[in-house]
């Protein structure tokens, strides 16, 4: 097959894809050529964005958002991103269960979406449940279901999320927090494909998939006894890492196009767009909430820049960008260039911890040889980090701030 791919310098919103075929393609061929007119056009606007930045003077205004098609619900032109998705496809009609790991705001959700959207269950149903959602002694009769009369309360049949997930994808996000009396039950309904439901004395047989994700490490809850070894072994088999933001630092400006339309469309602002000096104090920023984070900054500049003006560096949180930075005079003294130096070193140091404690503030206080919590407290205070921004529930909106308890 000789090819030629053709990507519009006039309009961005599209590539073509000229050929000479001896015989007809195959399906697989033609699903191959798509990809290949994905990355092109990811790839288009990825240069039209870096050509903005190089440019001071002008804009990177709201656009169409460049999806990209290879992971339905990702915008992405990172090398790290393509192979991901790549690993997507390898494991998408695989009966098996599959183990996505990343930081808390990364998208596993998007990722299980598009490992169901992409598979031949994709036109059953997806059901997601958050294994924190709920207490403990109501976990099992969500997933696997009642009848009524079972217990106290259950004044009516309830066949549970596994059931309703029937020919299709059942996601379990943050698995790691399953109670550990559950987990021999679920571990029989991954080995023998069947659920006992409350009330019933017979299991049911069932044909679901599930797809599970994590923040936290499980090789690690095995050892301290808080996750079974044999549910580990049995769900670990596919595993997939989503890498943090920080590590695909080149996605940002993509990200920055994203959210920008899909903001100001939602909220019904007129955004003029956002200045490339302002887009390189985004790209500089390590973003420990990850994509989450990015998105509700997006979010807050869209709500707080004036009607048809553009986004400018003075309008970034301070968090995100501290006022020395965004004077952008290169004024400040070598003294205070390290002290800003330190203090994002600091900041860094104290956001993984707090992530590797479950954000348990007294244990990473402990880790970092702080002494006390309230040493910690006056730190985050110090540097601006809010706990709460790092820990929602990937499929729940709002945020959610944890207690701190031993």
């Amino acid at each position: 097959i000789c090819l030629v791919l053709a990507v519009p310098t006039a309009h961005r919103e599209g590539v073509a894809i000229y050929g000479r075929c001896v015989r007809p393609l195959t399906l697989s061929q033609a699903r191959e050529l798509k990809i290949l007119c994905d990355v092109a056009q990811l790839a288009h606007a990825h240069a039209a964005l870096r050509e903005t930045q190089q440019q001071p003077e002008q804009l990177l205004k709201p656009a169409p958002a460049v999806v990209a098609a290879t992971l339905p619900g990702m915008v992405f032109v990172s090398r790290v991103m393509s192979e991901l998705a790549r690993s997507v496809e390898r494991v998408k009609d695989s009966d098996s269960t599959v183990l996505i790991n990343g930081e808390s705001g990364t998208g596993k959700e998007l990722i299980a979406r598009a490992i169901h959207r992409l598979s031949r269950r994709s036109q059953a149903p997806f059901i997601p449940f958050n294994c924190t959602a709920a207490p403990a002694d109501l976990i099992e009769s969500l997933l696997f279901g009642h009848r009524k009369g079972a217990f106290t309360g259950a004044h009516a049949d309830h066949d549970g999320l596994i059931r309703a997930a029937e020919g299709g994808t059942l996601f379990l996000d943050e698995i790691g927090d399953l109670p550990i009396g559950l987990q021999p039950k679920l571990l029989r309904f991954l080995q023998e494909g069947e659920v006992h439901t409350l009330g019933e004395r017979a299991p049911r047989k069932v044909n679901v998939r599930v797809v599970a994700a994590t923040h936290k490490d499980l090789r690690r809850a095995v050892v301290e006894e808080r996750f079974r070894e044999d549910l580990y072994y049995r769900i670990a088999s596919l595993t997939l890492d989503v890498p943090p933001l920080r590590e695909r630092n080149e996605d940002i400006a993509a990200l920055i196009s994203h959210y920008l339309t899909h903001y100001a469309r939602r909220n019904d602002r007129a955004v003029a767009g956002i200045t490339a000096e302002a887009i390189r104090a985004l790209q500089n920023y390590s973003w420990p909430g990850n994509i989450r984070e990015l998105a509700a900054e997006i979010e807050r500049l869209v709500l707080y820049t004036d009607e048809g003006t553009s986004i400018s560096i003075e309008h970034i949180s301070p968090r995100v960008c501290p006022p020395q930075t965004a004077t952008g005079q290169g004024s400040e003294s070598a003294s205070a260039h390290l002290e800003n130096m330190l203090d994002e070193f600091e900041r860094r140091v104290i956001t993984e911890t707090l992530k590797q404690y479950d954000y348990n503030v007294a244990r990473a206080a402990v880790a970092l040889g702080l002494g006390s919590r309230q040493t910690l407290y006056k730190k985050l205070k110090r540097l601006t980090i809010n706990v709460g921004d790092f820990i929602q529930d990937e499929g729940q909106p709002g945020w959610q701030l944890r207690s701190d308890k031993n």
